[in-house]
């Protein structure tokens, strides 16, 4: 019997996942959209992770929140889904899943560091637990791109990863686009 276990991945992708698409999902209202747009830092579900559920959130999401909310009081914080609407799923495994957050590359080296905190605060709650930590960031870039950071790896290198991985690509991500509108045929 085989037994593979991911030690460490990262994946960046241009994402078309911006403030409107999550503005325009039906778990939104016209109330929630304002707040939204306006948000320092976006808390967003997995969208169709289970067919039986339009958004749902890794389990643990709000103390995850409380804590984050503690290590950045002054940061406004919002989750993309009307609170009736907000439902938690159970992922049994030894990562630490955290939900997909979404926030300007300006915004990033101080939620690096708050990571940072609320990783080495878990670990120490909770040693059973691997120091793996699996959770996504959307990073808006200066002209509007955004590009998403998928991390699934060890809580020591989430925040060189995240910080480095975002300033080489939302450079890569503004040239591409820029180079797609000048040459429309291809």
């Amino acid at each position: 019997m085989s037994f593979d276990t991911t030690l460490f991945k990262v994946e960046v992708t241009i994402t078309d996942r911006n403030r409107a698409f999550w503005v325009n999902k039906s778990w939104v209202s016209s109330d929630l959209a304002p707040t939204i747009r306006a948000a320092d830092i976006l808390v967003t579900p997995l969208v169709e992770f289970r067919p039986e559920h339009e958004a749902l959130f890794p389990s643990g999401t709000t103390d995850f929140l409380r804590a984050l909310k503690s290590e950045l009081p002054e940061q406004g914080l919002v989750v993309a889904i009307d609170q009736d609407r907000y439902e938690e799923i159970a992922l049994h495994s030894k990562q630490i899943r955290w939900p997909t957050l979404m926030l300007s590359a300006v915004i990033l080296p101080l939620l690096v560091n708050a990571l940072t905190e609320i990783a080495k605060k878990r670990l120490l709650d909770e040693p059973s637990k691997h120091a793996t930590i699996e959770m996504s960031v959307i990073v808006e870039g200066h002209r509007g791109h955004c590009i998403e950071i998928k991390y699934n790896g060890p809580a020591n290198d989430l925040a060189k990863t995240l910080l480095e991985q975002s300033d080489a690509c939302l450079q890569m991500a503004e040239r591409d686009v820029k180079s797609a509108k000048r040459s429309p045929g291809k």
